[in-house]
């Protein structure tokens, strides 16, 4: 079975996106994309973004890196910022590292664990720093046994040290990490992923002073049919964490996954979905793949939901608040095209209840384009905008905020406050920054 959400290279490639296939095949594939770099900060609103090109490293071959993608992106203050990705050049591929500390960017390589295999192929697709210059992230890599493993970095005292992550006694499988959260001002950090042997199985790791250590799989909702995707997760305090993917129903439809952590371990529900979901032979679909929270009893969660006539037409926002979690069908940007064949959130990022800021992807049936869009949250609502085009040697430009083939796709995003975020992405295989200034 393979339930195909996603519709964009730049988010099969490592954070999944919203494609959930049940094959090692359709995981592995995932490396062979070299999508490219960006960076967009945001300083007041959504309306006027400028660019830049994004360095890229050297790499370990010798080669300088000719294409890339960032998929994440945390700043614990106004000025440190850390970003990853994938950075490539021929047939490797490596983790890559964006670091700020002002207003420039300097691009590095990751280390792996000792004796990775000889064909380079490794990611990174979530980073989170607890405070300047104290970092976790996590991503995958093909070890000496040729098997796709979980990859876990840690930053202290400026240095980088990578961790193969470990699995349960005798398990064997492809190891996805999805993402990672640091609690602020802590080295407290929750990462979590998925292993695929004949289904997925979920994976979770804490990192503590004694290291990475590998935890008890999660309960999944009741009306589970098999075992879940853990997408993302959001720390805001110490032994308070909230986790968001998918699992398959008793009807094998793919549905979004909620786990709430407690005292008594961990909750899990299914994520509720707006009244708009279309039902298809009727079951009704969605998935989440994004999640911030400012306390426990205040969240945002973002994903897809089928709608209409087909799977991830809508873009999803779910809340939680006294208690409860609601559901809400993201507004798309003015002007975009009737034509639109999906959307998605793939990064949230919020300072305060009702200031989030979520960044996503817009998937369009003319010239298969994408375009990354901006929503931001106030008392009275979502507003969304369109991600400008960077203006570079390589646009084909019809204007200066549109091209002919708009590849532009954003995967994350972070906020130090209601002012002041950065959302990361690609622009096809153009490495660029694009920023706002007020």
């Amino acid at each position: 079975m393979c339930s195909s959400w996603g519709r964009h290279e730049g988010a099969t490639l490592l954070r999944r996106s919203l494609i959930l296939c049940l094959g090692a095949t359709a995981i592995i594939a995932q490396a062979s994309i070299q999508p490219a770099v960006a960076i967009q900060r945001h300083a007041s609103s959504t309306k006027s973004w400028t660019s830049i090109t994004a360095p890229l490293p050297m790499l370990p071959n010798g080669q300088v890196a000719t294409s890339g993608t960032l998929l994440s992106t945390s700043c614990s203050s106004t000025s440190f910022c850390v970003a990853v990705g994938q950075a490539s050049a021929g047939n490797d591929r490596y983790p890559l590292i964006e670091t700020s500390t002002g207003a420039s960017w300097t691009a590095s390589v990751a280390p792996l664990p000792p004796a990775p295999s000889a064909g380079e192929s490794s990611g990174l697709v979530s980073v989170s720093c607890g405070s300047d210059g104290a970092c976790a992230a996590v991503g995958w890599y093909v070890n000496t046994d040729s098997q796709q493993a979980g990859l876990l970095e840690t930053l202290s005292g400026g240095v980088w040290t990578a961790t193969e992550a470990s699995l349960p006694p005798s398990a064997v499988g492809v190891v996805n990490l999805w993402s990672v959260s640091c609690v602020a001002g802590t080295t407290s950090c929750l990462a979590v992923g998925d292993m695929f042997t004949t289904t997925f199985v979920p994976l979770m790791y804490s990192l503590t002073a004694g290291g990475w250590q590998l935890l008890t799989a999660p309960p999944m909702p009741s009306n589970s049919s098999s075992l879940g995707q853990l997408s993302a997760v959001s720390c805001p305090a110490s032994g308070i964490c909230v986790v968001v993917g998918t699992y398959y129903d008793q009807n094998n439809a793919p549905q979004g996954l909620i786990l709430i952590s407690s005292s008594d371990g961990w909750k899990a529900e299914q994520a509720p979905l707006p009244q708009s979901a279309d039902e298809i032979a009727g079951q009704r679909f969605g998935v989440l793949q994004s999640v911030d929270c400012v306390s426990a009893d205040s969240c945002i969660a973002g994903g897809a939901y089928s709608n209409k006539a087909g799977y991830g037409d809508d873009a999803l926002l779910v809340s939680l608040a006294s208690g409860a979690w609601t559901p809400l069908q993201a507004p798309v940007p003015p002007g975009t095209s009737p034509k639109i064949s999906g959307a998605d959130i793939q990064g949230i990022s919020c300072v305060a209840v009702q200031q989030c800021v979520a960044a996503g992807t817009i998937y369009q049936d003319i010239n298969g384009d994408e375009s990354g869009m901006l929503l931001t949250q106030s008392a009275t609502g979502w507003t969304a905008a369109t991600a400008p085009v960077p203006i570079t040697a390589g646009s084909r430009l019809l204007t200066a905020h549109r091209s002919i083939r708009n590849l532009i796709a954003l995967s994350g995003i972070s906020c130090t406050s209601s002012r002041s975020c950065r959302a990361v992405g690609r622009d096809g295989k153009h490495p660029l920054i694009e920023r706002k200034r007020q």
